[in-house]
């Protein structure tokens, strides 16, 4: 948890920005110059005037729960830094007042009175924030001026979504597929973790803040017969029985599915999972061929895929994601592959094990696990550590700071930024991790391999991955120029 003492407790709060990362809100311009930042501050506080608040959408959870607190970043003219204070309140008519925490002595600003930022935190809170409140906020700030103390309000520019908590059971009815499920707080103690019935896209769970399943609960999106697991393909059907000649096997679905008679499901080799798309999914196997003495065997279908992340710590018991074997009697059909596991947390990891075995014939899938803080996975079963940044800082007064990054050791990873509005992309740029442990960002001397003004998203990804991946681990991070 993060040290709050010293913060001025305020009645309502505000987020970080999310590792829950959103590829397709970045837009395709590259290689931007950087905007310069001006000369030392030469103006007058008492003409203080505001702009915009960054990031526009914060989360119920962020800086609860091990997660990290957010960085709430204010452009204008004329910013001091001297007795600076940031207040959050409702706008006027907003029905509700989350909880917040300001952190205001450890407010700063750019030598160009031109930015500020301020950590703040908004807790869990179960009982006044609701899933799918949605809060407009005003933001003001109040800063010493030549005649006194000087104050402007930004109205309605910031917004506090509210997101729903598990602490206790599993919902009723399991997981359904596709959408990511957001939660502020995740404490699953009764129940197995599934999918609803019919789900056949990847079960995703999320946290803003820690994430925990009970060691001794049952996790699963293993295929069952001919039936995928989410985002699995189904095994093929069996060819019939004939009086003459051959009937041969359905073909298995999903990228790799067993394509001639009795073939088990393949997988992608790309072990990274920089996606949950395809080609990372589970595959079906063929169905048996028909004969004149009996008929062809249902191919198993293809382990499903399962992402669990935490923006804080995340701690699971024993994941399975197989695939199923063939089903019914006559000729031998094809197994199913396994599945896909991705395990986040930018905080610590624990997990008991990680089993993506195909069926029979079939291919084994793919897990992967990051961790920003300690990672401990008592059978991993060939899974790959993937890159997480390392206790990242809020702000910085270097324009390439200081970045460290955990993953596999001798493997190459990418990043690259993003600004406040999603409009300009640096990167991808590449950095490894040395076999003794962390590594670092590696930046370059060019203007365009550094951070922008002001907020910026940090995304790392693995080697096979780019801008556009789906399993992109994100933080936010303030330059200001001092």
């Amino acid at each position: 948890m993060r040290q709050l003492l010293g913060c001025v407790v305020l009645p309502v709060g505000l987020g970080a920005c999310s590792l829950l990362y959103n590829p397709s809100n970045i837009d395709s311009q590259r290689d931007a110059p950087v905007i310069p930042i001006d000369a030392p501050f030469d103006g007058d506080p008492s003409m203080l005037m505001l702009d915009h608040a960054r990031p526009a959408t914060l989360l119920e959870g962020q800086g609860a729960g091990g997660s990290r607190a957010a960085i709430l970043v204010i452009d204008g003219t004329n910013i001091v830094k001297q007795n600076t204070v940031v207040t959050l309140t409702p706008m006027a008519g907003a029905t509700k007042t989350p909880m917040v925490v300001v952190d205001n002595t450890r407010l700063e600003t750019s030598a160009d009175g031109r930015y500020l930022s301020v950590p703040v935190t908004l807790p869990v809170d179960k009982l006044g924030l609701l899933a799918g409140d949605s809060i407009k906020l005003d933001v003001k700030v109040e800063q010493d001026g030549p005649a006194g103390r000087i104050s402007k309000t930004l109205i309605g520019a910031i917004t506090v979504q509210g997101l729903g908590e598990i602490d206790g059971a599993v919902p009723a009815g399991g997981f359904t597929g596709g959408a990511p499920h957001l939660y502020s707080l995740v404490n699953i103690t009764s129940g197995s973790v599934g999918p609803a019935a019919g789900a056949t896209e990847p079960i995703i769970i999320r946290s803003t803040s820690s994430l925990t399943i009970g060691a001794g609960l049952t996790i699963s999106v293993t295929a069952a017969n001919t039936v995928g697991g989410p985002g699995g393909g189904a095994g093929g059907a069996g060819g019939a029985g004939t009086l003459t000649g051959t009937n041969p096997g359905g073909v298995g679905g999903g990228p790799a599915g067993g394509s001639i008679s009795g073939q088990g499901g393949g997988f992608s080799p790309d072990t990274f999972v920089p996606t949950l798309g395809t080609p990372q999914r589970g595959s079906g196997g063929a169905g048996g061929i028909g004969t004149t003495l009996a008929a062809g065997m249902q191919g198993g279908g293809g382990g499903g895929s399962i992402e669990l992340t935490a923006d804080g710590n995340l701690a699971v018991g024993a994941i399975q994601a197989n695939g199923a074997p063939p089903s019914g009697t006559g000729n031998a059909a094809g197994g199913g592959s396994g599945g896909v596991i991705l395990l986040r947390a930018a905080g610590t990891l624990a997990a008991t094990s990680l089993d993506v075995s195909g069926a029979t014939n079939g291919a084994a899938g793919h897990a992967r696990y990051d961790a920003g803080g300690t990672a401990t996975v008592g059978t991993p079963n060939g899974a790959f550590r993937g890159p997480m940044f390392v206790d990242p800082p809020l702000f910085t007064t270097n324009p390439r700071p200081t970045i460290t990054i955990a993953g596999k050791p001798l493997s190459s990873v990418r990043y690259f930024i993003q600004n406040d509005t999603g409009s300009m992309i640096r990167g991808p740029f590449t950095a490894s991790i040395p076999a003794s442990g962390p590594g670092e960002l590696g930046w370059g001397a060019l203007d365009t391999e550094a951070l922008f003004p002001g907020l910026n998203q940090l995304c790392l990804v693995v080697a096979t991955g780019d801008n556009s991946s789906d399993t992109a681990n994100c933080t936010s991070l303030a330059w200001v120029a001092r």
